[in-house]
């Protein structure tokens, strides 16, 4: 996919979904549950893509587990988009990595529980598995979210392309390349509903996760996973964190 073209993606998402819809505002008392259980109010988001839930979810987090200091990191970072979601939080605590950080090999670095939000479905199997094993091989809190599911498959592929066309012109930073393959050549509703689809068909359940981490236990260590409801919209998580 060409960078341009994921950005766009991207940024209608965290836009449209991500914080117009807010559906990750149940995550916000997990993840104050494991920033108490590290001990540490740092946090590193994972696959942050555009941003993610932050501008809307940050504030609600820090409500409840007090000033957090959060960095975005991406393995192909969105620069523009993470400066832009990183200038509207403009707290003083929040910032984004320019470097490459892959989910699976965090460098040690960067430290603080780590969080990833519609990203999970994009990873095979032995991917995610990778990403929940340098978490629990580090004994780092970890918190992944997902509102993709296979049984919106069908609602997906019924959404109606206009609703994309008026919530594009809202997304910032704007791009002309992006407008113009929006609205003279419709590429990028294409794409969105593409991917979508996709992403649905991709996500895992929570029988599923439990399967990716079946092989990372010990005594001192837990793993949970479930959903949760986000103004009627179903988000699947899984947590992990150290006992002691």
């Amino acid at each position: 996919m060409p960078d341009r073209l994921r950005d766009a993606i991207t940024d209608w998402l965290q836009q449209c979904v991500v914080l117009e819809w807010n559906v990750y505002r149940p995550a916000a008392p997990m993840i104050a549950e494991l920033i108490e259980r590290a001990g540490s109010a740092q946090v590193v988001d994972l696959c942050s893509g555009a941003g993610g839930p932050w501008p809307a979810l940050k504030s609600e987090l820090e409500a409840l587990a007090g000033p957090v200091s959060l960095q975005l990191t991406d393995k192909f970072p969105n620069h523009s988009a993470l400066e832009h979601t990183t200038q509207s939080i403009a707290d003083g605590r929040t910032s984004f990595r320019l470097d490459s950080v892959d989910a699976r090999d965090v460098p040690a670095d960067v430290q603080g529980v780590r969080t990833l939000f519609t990203a999970i479905h994009h990873l095979r199997p032995e991917q995610a598995s990778g990403v929940f094993s340098d978490a629990f091989s580090q004994r780092v809190p970890i918190g992944a979210f997902d509102f993709c599911g296979r049984e919106q498959v069908r609602p997906t592929l019924r959404m109606n392309i206009l609703p994309m066309l008026k919530s594009m012109r809202r997304v910032r930073p704007r791009r002309r390349l992006t407008m113009f393959l929006t609205y003279v050549i419709p590429v990028v509703p294409l794409l969105i509903l593409w991917d979508a689809t996709i992403s649905n068909m991709r996500a895992y359940t929570p029988e599923e996760l439990d399967a990716l981490v079946s092989d990372l236990s010990a005594p001192d260590w837990e793993w949970r996973t479930g959903r949760v409801e986000s103004t009627g919209q179903p988000v699947t998580f899984i947590v992990g964190y150290p006992l002691s």
